[in-house]
C-alpha cells in the first residue's frame, strides 16, 4: 500500500476518534438528575399573648375599625387575686403627639377605663395590665389614637372582645 493512503487511513480514524471521544464527553444527553428538593417555606409563629396561654386564659382578636388599619390580640388571665391582659397589635406609627391607648368597656351597666399605653416593641406594639382588680366583666378591648390621656375615648382603632 501506498504509504500516503495509510497515513491518510490513520489520519481519518484518529479525527473520528477524535469526534467520537467529543461527542460522548460534551454532546451526548446527560441523563435526567432527579431534581433537587426545595424546602417548603413554613411560617414560623411570632410572639404573641396567646403563645403562652394556659388553660382557662382568654383571646380576643383586634380587627380594624371602618378606614382605619392593623391588626391585634389581647389575651387575659384572671385568677381570684389577679387580672392580667397583654395587648400586641401590628400598627403603623401615630401621628406626631398621638399614641396607642388601650382601653376595657363593659356594656352593662356601661363603664370603661383606660388599661394603659401601647409602646413600641420589636416592630410590634405591645401592653400588659397586670392587677389585683378583677377586670373581667369588662369584656370589650378598644385601641384609641389619643392626643390627650384622659378618661374620654378619642379615634378608635382596633377592637374586639373576649
Amino acid at each position: 500500500m501506498n504509504p500516503k493512503v495509510v497515513a491518510l487511513i490513520v489520519a481519518a480514524v484518529i479525527i473520528l476518534g477524535l469526534a467520537a471521544a467529543a461527542w460522548y464527553f460534551f454532546l451526548k444527553p446527560k441523563p435526567a438528575t432527579p431534581s433537587a428538593v426545595i424546602p417548603v417555606a413554613t411560617e414560623t409563629p411570632s410572639p404573641s399573648p396567646s403563645s403562652s396561654l394556659k388553660p382557662g386564659d382568654q383571646v380576643a382578636v383586634l380587627k380594624p375599625e371602618s378606614g382605619q388599619q392593623g391588626s391585634g390580640e389581647a389575651s387575659r388571665s384572671v385568677t381570684p387575686s389577679r387580672f392580667v391582659m397583654t395587648v400586641t397589635a401590628q400598627l403603623p406609627n401615630p401621628p406626631a403627639g398621638k399614641s396607642y391607648q388601650v382601653w376595657l368597656v363593659r356594656k352593662t351597666p356601661f363603664a370603661q377605663f383606660p388599661a394603659g399605653n401601647l409602646a413600641q416593641s420589636g416592630g410590634r406594639w405591645v401592653m400588659t395590665l397586670d392587677q389585683t382588680r378583677d377586670a373581667s366583666p369588662y369584656s370589650e378591648v378598644v385601641v384609641t389614637l389619643e392626643a390627650t390621656l384622659d378618661t374620654q375615648m378619642e379615634t378608635r382603632v382596633l377592637t374586639g372582645a373576649f
